[in-house]
């Protein structure tokens, strides 16, 4: 395919190769001449947009990924991000994310995955093996961010993640709170020319130093790499637990929870209460926990509906004194007989429907 050059936040770039229509994000041109910088031939596989609290009244920074390259014993993801001309500098403390957790994920620029939904695998970043117990992260350092520098202007940064197994031709990369750009193609090798990354690092001027002696001997490697699906259940369907990417949802049975009907808690029910709220204080670190009433078909929509809120409210009530995580809010909803699991035309279908759902984790919608 052709390149075709385009003025991209006051840089002149060869967008190399097509960007997904499900990721495709145009930048806003300015009028900085292109003499200003070194024009450089710059890959852009596709692209996303992360607000840094999904609302829609935040500023929203724009994101393109330019590669993903093998090197010995792991994988670069580099990447470029951009605030709206005009943006205030501060803003991009909204997005810095220059420490990371293996397990949790934040939602600003710097939290970055890359997902293998084939062999159902999610990648975060690597750490360094530097003789600590716990090592630096291995991905672009704070020094790397524009923070006095106005909205207008691509920065370029990487993230090193785990070796991707030999036979993936291409891998999918979620940003911060941003969409899955998808089906982006494994190439070999870093991106040249490089420098180290002593300070912010415009889009087309050079490419971050990888250091590859040190990926390929990074701290506990599998460390990194997690299921991207995973589902316990008890025996009796009383509670079932699912962790999709970074997002668990806890589906508690109505049947042990409520009489018939009810929106009064059963005696019985606080087990599989404290075993929910366990779940949200081993793995939250505070943030949304949405809790979602759910019931089968029968009865009206009025009346299903108001049920689900009513018994949503009840578990709420319940929860908050068994959760012991800080920072942590709650949004509480119910759907009544709109988001079924099963079908209602069975009596084990309508079972599984009828029942009380607790969503956390930093890919819950705000």
């Amino acid at each position: 395919m052709k390149a075709r050059t385009v003025a991209v936040l006051g840089l002149t770039a060869a967008l190399v190769g097509a960007v997904p229509a499900q990721a495709a994000v145009t930048p806003t041109p300015t009028a900085m001449s292109p003499d200003d910088l070194t024009a450089q031939t710059v890959p852009v596989l596709g692209s996303t947009t992360v607000r840094k609290e999904m609302d829609g009244t935040e500023t929203t920074a724009t994101v393109l990924v330019n590669a993903v390259r093998r090197i010995p014993g792991a994988t670069v993801l580099y990447y470029s991000a951009g605030l709206p001309e005009g943006a205030r500098p501060e803003s991009w403390y909204d997005f810095q994310s220059s420490s990371y957790d293996r397990l949790m994920g934040t939602g600003g620029i710097g939290a970055v995955r890359l997902v293998d939904f084939s062999n159902e695998k999610i990648y975060a970043p690597l750490y360094e093996n530097d003789g600590s117990s716990k090592g630096a992260v291995m991905s672009s350092p704070a020094k790397a961010w524009p923070d006095y520098e106005p909205g207008g202007t691509f920065y370029t940064f990487y993230a090193v993640m785990p070796e991707l197994p030999a036979d993936l031709n291409s891998v999918d990369v979620r940003i911060g709170h941003g969409d899955v750009v998808q089906n982006l193609p494994i190439d070999d090798g870093v991106l040249e020319p490089a420098v180290p990354q002593e300070e912010p690092i415009r889009m087309g001027e050079a490419w971050p130093q990888i250091d590859q002696a040190a990926a390929a001997r990074s701290l506990r490697p599998q460390d990194s790499v997690r299921d991207l699906v995973t589902k316990v259940a008890s025996a009796d369907g009383s509670y079932t637990e699912e962790t999709v990417e970074e997002t668990t949802t806890v589906d508690l049975s109505s049947d042990v929870l409520f009489g018939v009907d009810s929106a009064a808690l059963d005696p019985a029910a606080g087990d599989v209460l404290q075993r929910a709220a366990d779940a949200v204080n081993e793995a939250s670190e505070g943030g949304p926990v949405e809790i979602v009433g759910h019931t089968d078909s029968d009865g009206s929509d009025e009346h299903n509906l108001d049920l689900s809120k009513r018994r949503a409210r009840a578990v709420a009530r319940a929860l908050k004194p068994l959760i012991a995580v800080s920072g942590v809010t709650y949004q509480i909803s119910g759907r009544g007989e709109k988001d079924p699991v099963s079908g209602n035309d069975t009596e084990e279908g309508r079972k599984a429907n009828r029942r009380v759902s607790v969503v956390f984790g930093p890919g819950v919608a705000k």
